[in-house]
């Protein structure tokens, strides 16, 4: 977003979108993953990083021209066999009001034990439902108790592409601010055989 002028120029063009009574920003023209400038990408051997904009102060407004964006980007992106993208949104489904899934193939939910997260899945199941999207949930600090409550609370048409089981040593290092230097490969397996 900063490239582009910041929130302040995204917000002018969003408005001048809505006078003509369009519905897409239309600043991106298509482009693949090698057409990203490094001016905008961190790149990290084959894993790059691209980050819209986020809310830096207090009183900045809503977040809508971040989405605008993001959905602007997405849909004029496009990618070559064997190439991801992975689009992390906030938690909540205001992403799916604003159509920033628009250009998505799959859509993850990650998913805790807790009643809100569980709410939150089914209810994205419903709108992905709606838009064609295919949906699958990862359960997400789950022991042997866990696994079944929140299978048995999940919509049975719930796809589970896979679940990480809780660790005291992971929640130690968010705690102490430290990154989790590995995944686990096997969840990652598991997602793309679901995916593909």
């Amino acid at each position: 977003m900063n490239n582009l002028g910041g929130k302040l120029a995204v917000r002018d063009k969003l408005l001048e979108i809505v006078q003509k009574d369009e519905n897409h920003l239309n600043i991106f023209d298509v482009m693949s993953l090698d057409d990203l400038s490094n001016d905008y990408v961190t790149w990290d051997d084959n894993l790059g990083f691209l980050e819209i904009g986020k809310i830096e102060h207090s009183m900045e407004g809503c977040a809508c021209p971040m989405g605008a964006l993001s959905r602007d980007f997405l849909n004029h992106l496009t990618i070559n066999e064997n190439e991801w993208i992975l689009v992390d949104t906030e938690a909540g489904i205001e992403h799916f009001g604003r159509g920033v899934l628009e250009g998505a193939d799959f859509i993850i939910a990650i998913v805790d034990p807790s009643e809100d997260a569980i709410l939150l899945a089914n209810k994205a199941y419903k709108l992905s439902f709606e838009n064609n999207k295919n949906f699958g949930v990862i359960l997400n600090k789950i022991d042997d108790n866990l696994e079944e409550i929140l299978k048995s609370k999940l919509d049975s048409n719930i796809a589970i592409l896979g679940i990480i089981n809780y660790s005291s040593d992971i929640a130690m290092l968010n705690l102490q601010g430290n990154s989790v230097e590995s995944v686990s490969i096997g969840v990652l397996d598991d997602i793309i055989t679901c995916i593909n």
